[in-house]
């Protein structure tokens, strides 16, 4: 576990905000061209896996599409959080048209991400991405829920996570309860969103039909696939982002502080500098939970400071397969009296 709050905590955190606001650059010409570049590499790869052939090439063309739909997932994040160019018109306008392919209106995510996330962040009963039950509150659940919960924390169990407990329950049925969405731009958010994906569909039906492939193979390499792959990383990252042996979680307000708690629950994963640029730095989390004005491209840099200060307060590790099986094997349960992992029978996963 990460340390407890120590005597000087305040002095930190003061060095933490004059070292991270000195990251609040923004690179608009940068910013537009990665944008247009993401976007226009997702257009092409959706018409590769419509209409190539032999069927391989279309499927590694959709799985490269579900790739690029995390990268401009990424950029939406950034735009949502008003940190991408500077301008606020233009962040709202990328962040719309970037979050398209990943069928996720602004307007939800606002509210979930940037209000609920990022305010009770690893709070119980507040935040909602990856907060681990108790052995209490998991011996509760009826048997086919207990069996969920099992799948979620398994290696392979993050892209179920995410398309159920997120997507469907957090983004689909919002977006059914019409009558009660109040705000206009909610509303436009989403019916943006559908007539895209109704859009996509038609789009890939006519190319592969005017190509003389199979417009239902057509529809699953370079809608289903892409869509698939997107969840599945995307449940991937969230869990990499506050999922540790050492991340803490709080069981209500009390117990929060915002720097200390922040740093203590979000993660930094070190990957290769290649994989860093892949996933558009999505994996130096704790600076960003830190100070959200930072844009992904100036990331790097913040985060380097944000280790050096805390000098091993916070949650850092290098990315093995070693060590996100043992991620995978001790974070199942949570005791929140004694901040420690559980596994199922609720005995301490470690010692």
């Amino acid at each position: 576990m990460t340390p407890v709050r120590s005597p000087n905590d305040d002095a930190v955190g003061r060095e933490i905000r004059a070292a991270l606001s000195a990251c609040h650059v923004r690179r608009r010409a940068l910013a537009v061209a990665i944008f247009l570049f993401d976007g226009s590499l997702f257009l092409a790869l959706v018409a590769v896996a419509a209409v190539a052939h032999p069927p391989a090439i279309r499927l590694l063309a959709g799985i490269a599409a579900g790739f690029e739909t995390l990268r401009l997932a990424s950029i939406a994040h950034d735009a949502g959080h008003s940190s991408y160019t500077g301008r606020r018109s233009w962040d709202k306008m990328i962040a719309r048209l970037a979050f398209l392919p990943a069928m996720q209106p602004l307007g939800t995510w606002e509210i979930a991400h940037n209000v609920v996330h990022h305010s009770w962040t690893s709070i119980r009963g507040k935040d909602y991405v990856w907060i681990p039950r108790s052995k209490e509150d998991f011996d509760r659940l009826p048997l086919w829920r207990r069996c969920l919960e099992r799948l979620y924390r398994t290696p392979w169990g993050h892209g179920v996570y995410y398309f159920g407990e997120l997507w469907f329950l957090r983004v689909l049925l919002p977006a059914w309860r019409w009558s009660e969405i109040r705000r206009t731009s909610h509303r436009v958010d989403i019916v943006l969103t559908g007539l895209f994906g109704a859009l996509w569909s038609a789009g890939v039906w006519r190319l592969s039909a005017a190509a003389g492939q199979s417009p239902v193979a057509a529809l699953f390499c370079a809608q289903a696939l892409p869509f698939l792959v997107w969840c599945e990383l995307f449940g991937l990252t969230l869990y990499l982002q506050h999922t540790h042996p050492r991340a803490r979680f709080f069981a209500g307000r009390k117990e929060w502080e915002f720097c200390f708690s922040q740093s203590a629950s979000a993660t930094h994963v070190e990957f290769p500098k290649a994989v860093r640029w892949l996933f558009h730095g999505v994996f130096e989390h704790s600076a960003h939970h830190l100070d959200t004005a930072i844009p992904f491209y100036e990331l790097h840099g913040a985060q380097r400071k944000l280790d050096q200060i805390l000098a091993g307060r916070n949650v850092v590790y290098r990315w093995t397969w070693r060590e996100f099986l043992r991620c995978c094997r001790v974070c199942k349960l949570y005791d929140y009296r004694g901040h420690r992992w559980l596994d199922f029978k609720g005995n301490p996963s470690e010692k």
